[in-house]
C-alpha cells in the first residue's frame, strides 16, 4: 500500500497514512476538514558502481551502462539484461515432462499438429487446468 502526505487546509497539519489507493481521499483531519494529498516527487535508487555480470563489464554509471547494453544489442528488462536472464534461464531450465503431465503435453502437442498457436492450445486445454 502506498504512504500518502496529507495537508490539512483548515489548520494545516501535515501527517502520512498509507491506504490502499481506492482509500486515499477518505482520511479526515482530527479537526474534521477533508485533507489534500500533498504531492511528492517519484525519485529512483541511486546507481551503485560496480561489476555487471550480464554485460561482463564494471560500470560506472547509468548512461554507460545503457550504452553498453545498446552497443551489445540486449534489451534492459526490470534492471539485468534479457541474455542474462536467458542465460540463467538456460541453467535451470525444467523440461515439460518434468512439471506437466504426459496427457497434457500430448494433447497441446496434438492441438499444434491442427494448427492451433501453442498459447492457444494450452490455454484451451481442459487437463492444463
Amino acid at each position: 500500500m502506498p504512504t500518502y502526505t496529507y495537508l490539512c487546509p483548515e489548520c494545516e497539519a501535515e501527517w502520512e497514512n498509507f491506504h490502499p489507493i481506492a482509500e486515499r481521499h477518505s482520511e479526515r483531519c482530527m479537526c474534521g476538514a477533508k485533507p489534500g494529498i500533498v504531492p511528492r516527487a517519484n525519485v529512483a535508487p541511486e546507481f551503485q558502481a560496480g561489476w555487471d555480470g550480464g554485460l561482463g563489464m564494471y560500470v560506472e554509471s547509468r548512461d554507460q551502462r545503457r550504452a553498453e547494453i545498446k552497443r551489445q544489442g540486449l534489451v534492459e528488462v526490470g534492471g539485468e539484461s534479457v541474455e542474462t536472464m536467458e542465460r540463467e534461464a538456460k541453467k535451470n531450465k525444467p523440461k515439460v515432462s518434468d512439471y506437466v503431465p504426459d496427457r497434457v503435453v500430448e494433447e497441446v502437442a496434438y492441438r499444434v499438429e491442427q494448427g492451433e498457436s501453442v498459447e492457444h492450445a494450452v490455454k484451451h486445454t481442459e487437463h492444463a487446468r
